[in-house]
């Protein structure tokens, strides 16, 4: 849904974690983004799977997010609030266990 702006329960979730995305719209991944790319984190193994035959070149930079909690996060489009409140969790979840390796690496 390139262009389109974030699901309204999306923005409703976030702006009760105090976060902005009224800003936010959608874009489909391109090669360009993936080669500027240093570290490239996914919602599910799919997804991984996907781009890497899209773009060969992003293998050994593509990872989930909830790989360190052995996680998918199931994308909620289209589905109860329930399911963006779960999405978001693991999200925050997958931040939380990614962060501590990415401030290692600055």
């Amino acid at each position: 849904m390139v262009g389109f702006p974030a699901d309204p329960e999306v923005l409703h979730i976030a702006q009760e974690k105090g976060l902005d995305l009224q800003g936010h719209r959608a874009q489909q991944v391109t090669s360009i983004m993936c080669q500027q790319a240093d570290l490239i984190l996914v919602m599910e193994q799919e997804h991984k799977t996907q781009l890497e035959q899209l773009y060969p070149q992003v293998r050994g930079k593509v990872f989930r997010l909830g790989l360190y909690g052995k996680f998918d996060i199931a994308d909620p489009y289209r589905q109860s609030s329930e399911a963006f409140d779960t999405a978001y969790q693991g999200i925050a979840q997958g931040v939380a266990l990614w962060l501590p390796r990415i401030k290692k690496l600055s």
